[in-house]
């Protein structure tokens, strides 16, 4: 309900003076409280996608390293599950 219809409400008695109180507040809420709210939310939000976003990616490549590295040391079964378990795991990150 906006301004105009609740004064028009007034105006015909269909509301009383609490009801009217009450409607302006939250038109008041809505038109100033709430999109500066909204907007820092968006903010916080988008800043954290950007950071989790560069985590995973990072954390990503850091492991296809250890598993080149690992790759170098260690041969025979512990690496292929090794292998293994990293290459089921890696597109885990691009989900993030």
């Amino acid at each position: 309900m906006d301004v105009i219809d609740t004064i028009g409400d007034v105006l015909q008695g269909k509301k009383d003076l609490k009801e009217i109180k009450k409607d302006l507040e939250k038109a008041a809420i809505k038109a100033f409280c709430a999109p500066p709210i909204k907007a820092e939310r968006k903010k916080i939000e988008a800043d954290y996608d950007k950071q989790i976003s560069i985590t995973a990616a990072t954390t990503k490549t850091a492991i296809t390293t250890l598993s080149y590295q690992m790759n170098e040391k260690i041969k025979g079964k512990g690496q292929t599950a090794i292998d293994e378990t990293i290459d089921k795991h890696s597109k885990d990150f691009d989900s993030i």
